[in-house]
């Protein structure tokens, strides 16, 4: 679980221009969490020795190139 320390000096919440660095530790937290718990269910899936169907194995391919086109981007 993750814990931020935000000051709450406006009635509209959180402010986009104030709260900027907040926001964006936010999002970054998020997509690395999201990231990881996708490739550790990709990993555990791939891992199993049972037969997949063709839709698994297309599902699976998709997600393969999805990583490796996302390191490009966002150096994994």
């Amino acid at each position: 679980m993750s814990q931020y320390s935000i000051l709450w000096r406006f009635d509209s919440g959180v402010h986009p221009v104030f709260h900027k660095d907040y926001i964006s530790e936010l999002c970054e937290d998020m997509m690395t969490k999201l990231r990881d718990l996708i490739s550790d269910a990709a990993a555990v899936i791939m891992s199993r020795r049972v037969s997949r169907s063709r839709l698994h194995n297309e599902v699976i391919s998709h997600w393969r190139k999805a990583v490796d086109r996302g390191s490009d981007c966002h150096g994994m």
